[in-house]
This record gives C-alpha cells, sequence and structure tokens, in this order.
C-alpha cells in the first residue's frame, strides 16, 4: 500500500539481489496503481515464467458499506508499466455478490492462468464471508471453465472464512489456507484442496 493522490493504491517495488531498489523499475523503483481514482491495497504479488508481474488485494467502490470492497488484480510488463493485455488495461475487479470482497491470495498455474484466493460471499445473509476464488485466463478475462463461470466459493459453517495462501501441487490440485471463525470464540485454520 502506498499514498496517491486522494486515496491509497497499489505499491510495487522491486530490489537488486544486494537488496537495494533497482531503480529501473517504474518510477525510481516503485510503481503506484490507483483503481479508477478509489482507495486500494495489495496483499500478495506473483511473477509469472514470462517476468510479468501480477498484484492482488482489493479495490473501493462507492456504496453500501457493507458490499463497498471487490477483489482487485493488476498486471505489470516487467519493467512496472501496466500490461494492456491484460483484461484491456492491466486492471480486473471481480464481484462475488453482496459483501465485501478481498482477494489476500495469487498463484499462477504452469499453463499461465491466474488463480486468486480471498473471502467473498454470493449469499450474504446466509453464509456471511466464505473462501473465493476466482480464475483468469492469461487475456485477463475470466476462466469459465473454473467453477460457476470462473468463481468459487467455499463455506465452512462458520460466520467469517477467508483465504489468506495458496499453493498449487504438481498434480494441478489447489490447496488454500485461511481461518474460518464466528462472533464467539478464536478463529481456527481452515484448510482445503480444490481440483
Amino acid at each position: 500500500e502506498a499514498d496517491c493522490p486522494r486515496a491509497t493504491c497499489f505499491a510495487v517495488t522491486r530490489f537488486l539481489t544486494d537488496g537495494s531498489l533497482d531503480r529501473s523499475f517504474g518510477d525510481g523503483g516503485v510503481v503506484r496503481t490507483m483503481f479508477a481514482q478509489c482507495g486500494c491495497r495489495a496483499y500478495d504479488v506473483a511473477v509469472q515464467g514470462d517476468g510479468r508481474i501480477v498484484a492482488v488485494g482489493w479495490r473501493f467502490r462507492y456504496g453500501d458499506a457493507q458490499d463497498d470492497d471487490l477483489f482487485a488484480v493488476a498486471r505489470y510488463l516487467p519493467d512496472g508499466r501496466l500490461d494492456r493485455s491484460f483484461s484491456r488495461d492491466g486492471l480486473a475487479s471481480i464481484d462475488f455478490g453482496f459483501g465485501d470482497d478481498v482477494a489476500h491470495a495469487v498463484a499462477v498455474q504452469p499453463d499461465g492462468k491466474i488463480l486468486v484466493a480471498g473471502h467473498g460471499t454470493r449469499n450474504r445473509y446466509r453464509t456471511e464471508d466464505d473462501f473465493a476464488f476466482a480464475r483468469f485466463r492469461r487475456d485477463g478475462t475470466l476462466d469459465r471453465s473454473f467453477g460457476s463461470g470462473g468463481l468459487v466459493t467455499v463455506d465452512f459453517g462458520r460466520r467469517y472464512d477467508a483465504a489468506h495462501g495458496l499453493a498449487l501441487q504438481p498434480n494441478g490440485a489447489i490447496v488454500a489456507a485461511g481461518s474460518s471463525g464466528g462472533r464467539e470464540g478464536a478463529p481456527r485454520i481452515a484448510l482445503l484442496r480444490l481440483s
């Protein structure tokens, strides 16, 4: 996260092997990205085999206070410029339905598809937040062969479920780790595997 005019924004930096800032990347080593002049924050990053960089988090949109955050994804070229071949402008947002949606983790599959995980919901008043997943094709469109139209939500039967980490197994299975909790008591560690 970094400060941008009027809001917070995605901030991506690159360091050289000696730990110093790579000043050839972006603007003196830092790239700042806004989504539609609204606040946003990045939580995870992955580097594709071709050097392109994918950052994920959330972006704010105006409206209902319980439904104003969306999954946010940005893809950059190796030099830090937005990759305009991804979702036409380098930026993508996903709304799972009523409720706040936040992406916490990203992984790039061997076939180049981009998997994003966090919390979101398609049925807010029934289960609150669920583990939420979106998969993108290389061009930044949702991969409709994944789940329901490119989206998957998983409810652990508790009120607040959120995926915070992703791992891809050699057989293509997807492992997500996070937490599941209710109004009372400490949250539990939650793990799942998707085919």
